[in-house]
């Protein structure tokens, strides 16, 4: 598969932003993130849900929300190499790797349905991601395309700065 110029232009910038900071990015970043462990707490997915996490770094949040969401299946897709290795290496360590799967993909263009086989999530959130993702916008879009239409409450949710999620 060839990727476009600019999803490897990104990937690259990502890899090398993140690269070093992946190794304690969760250890500093619980300080100033504040509001990852309540979007975690207000998701509610349905029983048997599938929810996906859009920026999905090192895997953190992923593993707190099927710890605290035991009967629902997890997707986390990220754009760096680099932070989906330790995410792979967070999840295995929590043996959660039957319910949480991640793969490499640019938020603004990919499909839920080639990556994971799942075309709609209950649940899309996207963590302190949005503003490192340079097509936002249609990242937002996208992440809409990929919900089940018409839940409540809403499914979709962006913690972003300064510090709300909505």
């Amino acid at each position: 598969m060839t990727l476009p110029h600019d999803t490897i232009a990104t990937r690259d910038l990502m890899d090398k932003i993140y690269g070093a900071q992946r190794h304690f990015y969760d250890a500093t970043r619980k300080y100033y993130l504040l509001g990852r462990d309540r979007l975690i707490r207000d998701l509610e997915p349905p029983s048997g849900g599938k929810v996906l996490e859009i920026g999905c770094g090192t895997g953190r949040n992923l593993v707190a929300a099927a710890r605290t969401y035991p009967d629902t299946q997890f997707y986390g897709v990220d754009i760096s190499t680099a932070m989906l290795k330790t995410a792979r290496r967070t999840i295995t360590g929590a043996g959660l790797e039957h319910r949480i799967v991640v793969a490499q993909a640019d938020a603004a263009d990919f499909s839920g349905s080639d990556l994971f086989g799942t075309a709609t999530y209950d649940r899309v959130f996207f963590s302190f991601s949005l503003s490192m993702i340079p097509a936002w916008e249609t990242s937002i879009a996208n992440a809409m395309n990929h919900l089940v239409p018409f839940l409540a409450p809403p499914p979709m949710t962006v913690c972003s700065f300064p510090f709300r999620c909505r």
